[in-house]
Parts: structure tokens; sequence; C-alpha cells
């Protein structure tokens, strides 16, 4: 029976502005209207999820905010924190000493800070996206190719357990999907980082996404598969094709992500989380769902783990996994 694994996590976006702005974007605000959580509040969400059973706590943000003179003062001025790094790395020790691992996604930072939250998670990410020059990141600075790419080999220099992926469907060829994808191989077989690989197809009824159709899904997850090493998982995001899971894990997804029963998808808010019930109900005989940490198995290694993390790992009696 193949093992179709996901992690138990809650989602907490410390802001939702964002120097980016991308055509498809639905998680982007306006400065005035933007959402800043302070550190009082992001512990009452830990203790929730850990009362709720969670072991992830998924930390995320829009891209660089501080590079916004108006967005710091503002910053300052509710959190007490000068940046979001700042702010973030306390948030990742609060949950670390409460049991909870985190896996952090600022976006494009540089390497200083990515150093730092080194420290203090688990695992890291930066979804690649695709390595096309797309009109939907015109007007996105960090999204293009090389420095993404730049980034996640910045993490695979540190050692970061990471997750990253592409977009499927913001303007990119059959063929930038390819490239893409070989991209992060050539990557991975250098720094051996990467734990797993998602394909997240974009739901956009805006002008210019055509999307992409499940045949299409599900032969681009079979060339993940197929290009990918195979200790490298292939992720989809179940709340994006949960009519047509089963399809995708026969093309080769091993891999549901993040799941929280806590808090929505902040990246797509229309798509719910699916129950863990109904996944079960839904893959079962033919597959078993198991709960894994956000860090995959065979990163529990002391050369990919920090510290404080190792310490909570043993606190918990997670050094060995679930």
């Amino acid at each position: 029976m193949k093992v179709i694994t996901y992690s138990k996590n809650i989602f907490i976006p410390i802001t939702d502005f964002c120097i980016n702005d991308c055509s498809y974007c639905k998680f982007r605000s306006d400065l005035e209207t933007a959402r800043i959580m302070k550190l009082e509040q992001i512990k009452s969400q830990l203790f929730a999820a850990k009362r709720a059973g969670c072991k992830e706590v998924l930390f995320s943000c829009g891209t660089q905010p501080d590079k916004s003179v108006k967005f710091r003062q503002r910053f300052r001025s509710e959190t007490g924190y000068n940046s979001v790094v700042e702010l973030v790395t306390a948030a990742c020790q609060k949950a670390l000493e409460i049991g909870l691992i985190p896996h952090t996604n600022l976006g494009v930072i540089d390497f200083e800070a990515l150093e730092i939250l080194a420290e203090y998670n688990g695992s890291m990410g930066l979804m690649l996206e695709t390595t096309a020059e797309v009109a939907a990141h015109y007007h996105s600075p960090t999204k293009d190719p090389n420095t993404r790419l730049e980034f996640i080999a910045q993490a695979g220099q540190l050692k970061i357990p990471f997750t990253t992926g592409l977009l499927v469907g913001i303007g990119e060829k059959k063929e930038d999907r390819v490239k893409s994808l070989q991209a992060l191989c050539d990557l991975h077989n250098k720094y051996g980082h990467l734990q797993e690989v998602i394909i997240q197809p974009v739901k956009s009824t805006k002008k210019g996404f055509a999307g992409v159709s499940l045949v299409q899904l599900q032969q681009l997850i079979g060339l993940a598969r197929e290009i990918m090493p195979s200790e490298v998982a292939i992720q989809v995001p179940p709340n994006l094709a949960i009519e047509n899971l089963k399809g995708l894990i026969e093309s080769g997804v091993s891999d549901l992500g993040g799941i929280s029963s806590l808090t929505d998808d902040y990246i797509n808010p229309e798509y719910k989380w699916p129950q863990l019930e109904q996944l079960k109900n839904q893959l079962e005989p033919e597959y078993q769902l198991q709960e894994r940490l956000p860090i995959y198995s065979h990163f529990l290694q002391e050369e990919w783990l920090r510290r404080p993390v190792q310490v909570s790992l043993q606190r918990e009696g997670w050094q060995n996994g679930l």
C-alpha cells in the first residue's frame, strides 16, 4: 500500500503587505489595509495549535515589506520590532519552546537573515514558480528566476531542509516547466537539500490565466517524478485538487503538504482545507494517509538540524520522526 504523507500545521501570516504585485495574487494587501500580527497574537495561535495536536507552524508574509519606509514605521509602532525577520525569529523561538517545529517562508530575504532564521527552523521554503519571464511577474522584482534560484542555492549552502515548487498556469510554456524542474534537480544534486517539490496549479479567473487541464497537470506531475531524484517528494495542495486526488497520486504525488484544521489557506482563501477524515475516506484502502514532521525523516540528522531544533524534537520525542 502506497503511503501518502501530510503535515498537521497552523498557518500564521505575519503580514500580507508585499513589494511584489503579481497579477494572480489573492494574498497581497495595500499598506493601509495590510495585516500585521503582534507577538502576543502569534503566541495565542501557537498554544491553540499545540492543543490541537499540530506539529508544524508555517510562518509566512509578503516579500520584503520592510523596504517600505511607511511599513517599517507602522510595523515598529504596532509590534515593537524593527523588522519582520526580528519578529519571526522571536516567534520561531517561542514555537520551539512550546513544542512546534517552524517552517518559514518569507519570500526572498538576504543571506544574513536566512542564516539567522535557519537556527530556529526545522525547514524553510520558497517557490521557484518558473524559470520563465512571464507577464504576471512584471511588477514583482523578487520573482526574477535567477534571484530565486540563487536564494534556493543559498539555502543549500546553509544546509536547510527546503521546500520549493512550480506555479502552473501563470503564462509559462510546457518547455518552461521542464526547464524549471531541471534547474531544481540540478540544485538538489549539488546540495541535497530539497525535501519536496510542489506542483501548484494557479486558480484564477483573471484574463490571461488559462489554467491547466487535469491531463496537463497529471503529465507535469509524472514529469516531475521522472526528473527529480526519488528522495524528493512530489506534492500537490489537496484543497486545489481534491476532486482529482487519486489520479494525481497515480501520476506521482506522494505528499499533500501542510493541512490545518485551525486556519485558512491564506494564499488560496476560497479553497478550504479538506478534513483529514474526508481525505482518509477518499484515499483508503488503496493509499495510507500518514502524518509526518515538517522535517522529512532522512533530514533528522545532526548535519541538517540546528541545536534549538534538536532540543525541541528531543523534548517532544520526535527525534526519530513520528
